[in-house]
């Protein structure tokens, strides 16, 4: 199955695109071929728009186009991983409560993936390998291994409310976050064990991230929730459509048949909005040869 990411409706609306607009683009969505959608709340003030009659609207919507919903990204919410003070900032489970309330309406024991960004360090003040006093407001690290206890309790905190829900939790690792790559996730799930947290692989993002794209699928089965499709050459993170930049395409799709994976590959591309219809319907034609390999298998 192929399917769009939020980056089709932030693409065509802007980054403060409405639940009405999602469903004003289902038609054309399935008139193009694809079969999933992703949903985002992509800044905070969108949470109040996915009100009770919203939510059921749109799921309605959704299964009237004979679409699936294939992950909720909770975007909003990075902003809590990007840095050790708001690691420790007490807002984040309440909110991240409120997009399980949504998603319990509209994509009910799905993903709720979370992007994991760049992540900055105010080492004046003492955060660093080395001891140092802490700050008056007490939220400094003396460590990196404090950093990464912390970001283990807020992980584990969040993946047991969302089983708890029904639903699986997924981070999407962005370049410079504290995660930094797949090795860094992989220390992770296996610090953290059952119920593991997935990864929704962001090949744009993996790339940039100078990983073997090639390698990443076998590396990390059976952990793969979910996709982004889009290309870049690599020493940039740019979302392009797949065919044009450098990823390794070939070796990508072969790799996710070794390792297994079934779920959707959802395409990423940010672009113009008169460029939305071109662009996304040259990345399914160019990812349809390879889907098609993959059944086949």
């Amino acid at each position: 199955m192929i399917g769009v990411s939020p980056a089709y409706f932030l693409s065509l609306f802007s980054s403060h695109f409405t639940p009405e607009e999602i469903e004003h683009s289902l038609r054309p969505i399935k008139e193009s071929g694809f079969h999933t959608l992703q949903l985002e709340t992509f800044l905070p003030e969108q949470v109040e728009l996915w009100t009770d009659k919203t939510c059921v609207r749109v799921r309605n919507s959704i299964n009237n186009a004979e679409l699936r919903v294939s992950q909720f990204v909770a975007h909003h919410l990075l902003k809590y991983f990007t840095s050790y003070n708001e690691l420790k900032n007490p807002e984040l489970l309440g909110e991240f409560k409120k997009i399980l309330s949504i998603a319990e309406k509209v994509h009910p024991e799905g993903t709720i993936t979370i992007p994991q960004p760049e992540f900055s360090v105010d080492f004046n003040s003492g955060a660093s390998e080395k001891a140092a006093p802490p700050r008056q407001d007490g939220h400094s690290p003396t460590s990196y291994s404090e950093i990464w206890s912390k970001y283990i309790e807020v992980l584990d905190s969040l993946r047991t409310t969302a089983a708890e829900r029904g639903f699986s939790l997924a981070v999407e690792v962005l370049p410079g976050s504290l995660l930094g790559n797949s090795d860094g996730f992989l220390r992770m799930t296996e610090e953290l064990g059952p119920p593991h947290i997935g990864i929704n692989l962001d090949t744009g993002h993996a790339w940039a991230c100078k990983e073997n794209v090639a390698l990443l699928p076998i590396k990390i089965a059976p952990y793969i929730y979910g996709t982004h499709l889009s290309d870049n050459f690599s020493y940039e993170n740019k979302s392009l459509c797949p065919g044009r930049g450098s990823v390794p395409w070939e070796g990508f799709f072969h790799a996710c048949r070794m390792a297994g994976y079934k779920g959707p590959f959802d395409v990423e591309i940010r672009c113009a909005p008169e460029e939305v219809d071109k662009e996304y319907s040259a990345a399914y034609q160019f990812l349809s040869h390879y889907i098609l390999q993959q059944l086949e298998v």
